[in-house]
Parts: C-alpha cells; structure tokens; sequence
C-alpha cells in the first residue's frame, strides 16, 4: 500500500516536470508594480514640500500687497481690518484656484490610475 502510495506520487511529479512552464503565471500582475512601491510614500515628503512652498509663496504676495497699500495710503494705524492683506474677493477667488487646480489634479491622477488599469 504505501509502495503504490509512493509510485503514484513519483508518477504525478514527473506528469508535472513534463508540461510546459507557464509564463503567465511567472509575471507580475501589474507590469509596473516595482515603480510605484515606495510611490506613496516618496509623494508624501514631496507633498509636504509643496504645500509649505504655495504656503510661503502666498505670504510673501500677502506681505507684498500690505507693503503695497502702505505705500499707496501712508501710515496705517493698524485698525483698518486688514489683517490679511487680501481683499474678501481676492481670497475667495484664490481659494476657488486653488479648489479646481486640486480637482483637476485628482481627475488626472484618476485618468492615470484608469489607463494603467486598461493597460495591464
């Protein structure tokens, strides 16, 4: 009985060395999976930097609009309620650039995320 164990299993395994090896099983199943591994990860220092950069641009455009003003009026006394430097409208149209510029970015990372879908 266990000799016939024996036997049939050494005859499954040489069935097996003869078929042909198949190379879609060896591949990866997303041809670029080694690229974006570490993707996140990388994208997270590099967002952090971005964003710390608009945040400096844009107050270095609030100090030069206040330096602006200062020089068009004169003295300020400080009690005008224009802390900020921006008019309202200016700041809502700059927040409503930055909204689009931020969906747009997310439509092209989508479009990107759907192409290498399609592609694989």
């Amino acid at each position: 009985e266990l000799a016939a164990a024996t036997k049939k299993q050494a005859e499954e395994e040489a069935a097996a060395q003869d078929k042909p090896l198949d190379l879609f099983k060896l591949q990866p199943k997303k041809p670029n999976w080694d690229l974006k591994r570490d993707l996140d990860r990388k994208l997270d220092i590099l967002n952090v930097r971005t964003d710390n950069a608009i945040a400096k641009l844009v107050r270095q455009r609030i100090a030069a609009a206040q330096a602006e003003k200062r020089k068009g009026t004169g003295v300020t006394t400080g009690n005008e309620g224009e802390a900020v430097g921006m008019e309202g409208a200016e700041l809502l149209e700059a927040t409503n650039l930055r909204e689009k510029e931020d969906e747009e970015e997310a439509r092209r990372e989508e479009e990107a995320q759907a192409d290498l879908l399609d592609g694989s």
